[in-house]
């Protein structure tokens, strides 16, 4: 498949110093050195494969893909100086990355958001103290908001 021919989307995974809806809160810095590491390991470590792919679900263990909804790769994640957090995916010819294609095309739209998936180590507070992610997943959305992924250009979005 020819590079022009692949869809990939760009979404805001995360914001840090911001109280999310689960109530937790992650600093800038532990965020940028989870996004510095997170990279490293996309681009030296060829054995993380389970790094590269994400979910059309958001799943319950948050260390293991599931074979059945696996629909994308992550190609990076960038921390932007305002503190959003944005991953460029890369939908692949899966089951589930064939239908998110579709319904991208067919709406003419993206009716989907990132989500970063990740463990850490929180305080008293719900600030995480650690974290490291360990995919980005898309999941199906009710509302636009700033997760909400977009198709990306020929241009750099990020």
């Amino acid at each position: 498949m020819k590079n022009e021919d692949k869809t990939v989307l760009i979404g805001q995974i995360l914001k840090c110093d911001t109280v999310l809806s689960s109530g937790n809160k992650y600093p800038k810095n532990v965020v940028e050195k989870a996004v510095k590491e997170f990279n490293k390991q996309l681009k030296e470590d060829k054995k993380s494969y389970g790094r590269l792919i994400g979910d059309i679900n958001h799943p319950d263990d948050l260390l293991a893909n599931e074979l059945t909804t696996i629909s994308h790769k992550v190609n990076s994640v960038e921390v932007k100086d305002n503190g959003a957090v944005f991953a460029e995916i890369e939908l692949l010819p899966t089951t589930d990355g064939i239908k998110v294609e579709n319904i991208v095309k067919s709406l003419d739209s993206v009716p989907f958001r990132a989500v970063a998936r990740g463990i850490g180590d929180l305080n008293g507070y719900k600030e995480v103290l650690n974290f490291e992610i360990t995919s980005v997943d898309i999941t199906p959305e009710n509302t636009r908001t700033e997760n909400s992924l977009k198709l990306k250009k020929n241009k750099k979005l990020f």
